[in-house]
């Protein structure tokens, strides 16, 4: 992103210190937990994106009330979430299939660690966004494919990601699960 808007700063933030080794000069990355009160000054990003918190966040109308604090007059925030349930738009997905427990298993950890997978299920972006003070809030849902067996040479490019990422992604998700 540096090498696309080179006249803008560009700062990273994650709560892990595991971040790219090299980056253009206007990149750069802090260790911070987004939980914490944001330590930035008001009005001092003109953006900021967010993406994939689910899980990760404790109180998600205090995480929009700090970007809100953060975001210069006019300036905009960028949230994108999935939704944690499996759907398949031309057979059921059976309850009691590993798809099919794949969204209650998350549903059951957000509420045993109090930080909530269904930000899309409970429309919790918009929600907080408004109560926050944003205005203009525009959602766009998409339905990705998993697999490459959409005819259209698009969607079967993001089924194809999509599907890359998940099954690389199952380990992590599922680390000490019973």
């Amino acid at each position: 992103m540096g090498d696309l808007y080179p006249n803008a700063e560009i700062i990273g933030l994650d709560i892990t210190p595991m971040q790219p080794t090299w980056v253009p000069p206007n990149v750069s990355f802090q260790i911070d937990d987004a939980n914490q009160p944001w330590t930035f000054a008001d009005n001092y990003f003109d953006f900021v994106h967010t993406r994939f918190l689910s899980g990760c966040i404790a109180d998600w109308d205090k995480f929009y009330r700090d970007a809100f604090r953060c975001i210069k007059p006019g300036g905009w925030l960028e949230h994108q979430e999935v939704n944690i349930a499996w759907f398949d738009d031309s057979d059921p997905i059976p309850e009691e299939s590993p798809l099919g427990q794949y969204g209650p298993s998350f549903r059951e950890a957000g509420n045993r660690s109090g930080r909530t997978f269904c930000v899309v299920a409970d429309d919790l972006q918009e929600k907080g966004m408004k109560a926050a003070g944003f205005v203009d809030i525009h959602v766009k849902d998409m339905k990705i494919p998993f697999g490459a067996w959409p005819e259209d040479e698009r969607q079967k490019e993001l089924g194809i990601l999509s599907k890359a990422f998940t099954m690389a992604d199952l380990d992590g998700m599922f680390a000490g699960s019973p």
